[in-house]
């Protein structure tokens, strides 16, 4: 006869039942509630008595049976049912609010691709899916010329719904975690020269916004994205600092405002409405697309005959080139500027929100007066040719 057992470290009951070949079986009913516990392993106990009579000889009379013993237990219909595409279209209503707006974009687009990889797969239930239909989704990513680095995003990205499917109890096993991490060299990425930020602010003159985006992204290494939404409340002049809500690690952060950005800003047309956009016109533009902040940036620098040069070349038809120099360089340069002036690698990384922090931008007081005197050595920027 069926009986519970509970360890004295865990919360659920444990089901204790003979198998169909006279085995005495114990496993976790998932279950806090005894009596629904037990009803669970006799259930179980049921179902292994059945088998062995020969009355639960098909796939579909199992199904049937848990099923209707689901519904006896816990008043509802079992979900257990859900196909993939269900279950991750349900998972992706579930994170909107939960997660930025661009983070959620970005899920969004990685499900969209891998249920389109799976095609009519994408359609048998949760518990179908195994590790070697990860594997070739994987491996169709890197054929198509995506890097082993973007493939182990993915990786990372659909692993969280059908690690939630298992927490649940919906499948035995995450297909994803048998997906092993690829190895992958990282890019190296250009950094500026004073004389080049020089050069394309000079080009910049008459676009306050685009000005003030390349003089914060040089003295803050702050990210494109991140730059492009702040508000006028992040900023604060007296205390000379910067606030502001990255993105990867999420989290916010406060850099000390360098003196040339300081002299940017005192001059800048504020609003005086802590909540409008600092930006309030790049604000609007996307990130990527001809017409974006990426693309906008580059022709900047072609006007400022600034070389982009190749970090990486296209491979397959979704590949794409890498530029040595990018906005996002603008972030090296400032890493590379604070090494230069002898701040710490721990120190650099908190401020540049690299570590696995739950608040990577909380520094001491004397932490912040090291970042705001490393900032005082690196001095102004050259002054434009022919300028006074």
């Amino acid at each position: 006869m069926a009986s519970l057992w509970k360890h004295p470290q865990s919360k659920f009951w444990m089901g204790c039942f003979t198998a169909a070949d006279g085995r005495q079986l114990k496993r976790s009913t998932r279950e806090t509630d005894k009596h629904k516990a037990l009803v669970i392993a006799q259930t179980w106990e049921q179902a292994e008595g059945m088998s062995a009579k020969g009355y639960l000889n098909s796939e579909e009379q199992f199904r049937l049976f848990f099923d209707q013993s689901f519904q006896r237990i816990f008043g509802k219909k079992s979900q257990l049912d859900l196909s993939v595409r269900a279950w991750l279209q349900d998972w992706l209503k579930n994170e909107k609010g939960a997660v930025a707006q661009s983070t959620l974009d970005r899920y969004t687009q990685v499900v969209s691709d891998f249920l389109e990889f799976l095609n009519s797969k994408a359609e048998l239930r949760l518990d179908a899916l195994g590790a070697a239909d990860c594997i070739a989704y994987r491996d169709h990513l890197l054929a198509r010329g995506h890097t082993e680095g973007n493939a182990n995003q993915v990786r990372k990205i659909l692993s969280k719904p059908f690690r939630q499917a298992w927490q649940e109890g919906r499948i035995q096993i995450n297909p994803w975690a048998g997906v092993r991490h690829l190895k992958h060299e990282r890019m190296e990425k250009g950094v500026f020269t004073p004389e080049q930020i020089t050069k394309l602010l000079a080009v910049a003159e008459k676009d306050q916004e685009w000005r003030g985006m390349i003089l914060a992204g040089y003295f803050t290494g702050a990210r494109l994205g991140d730059l492009a939404h702040l508000k006028e409340g992040n900023i604060d002049l007296l205390e000379r600092s910067i606030s502001f809500t990255q993105t990867k690690p999420s989290g916010k952060i406060r850099v000390p405002i360098h003196d040339e950005l300081y002299d940017f800003l005192v001059t800048y047309p504020f609003s005086d409405h802590a909540s409008k956009p600092l930006f309030p016109r790049l604000s609007k533009l996307k990130g990527s697309g001809k017409s974006g902040l990426s693309e906008s940036f580059k022709r900047l620098m072609g006007k400022a005959g600034i070389e982009k040069g190749v970090a990486r070349t296209k491979k397959g038809a979704a590949g794409r080139n890498i530029s040595q120099l990018s906005f996002h360089s603008l972030r090296h340069s400032f890493t590379s500027n604070l090494a230069n002036a002898g701040v710490s690698p721990e120190l650099r990384q908190k401020l540049t929100g690299h570590l696995d922090d739950k608040s990577p931008g909380i520094y001491t007081h004397h932490e912040f007066a090291t970042i705001r005197a490393a900032l005082e050595k690196l001095g102004r920027l050259p002054k434009a040719e022919g300028a006074k």
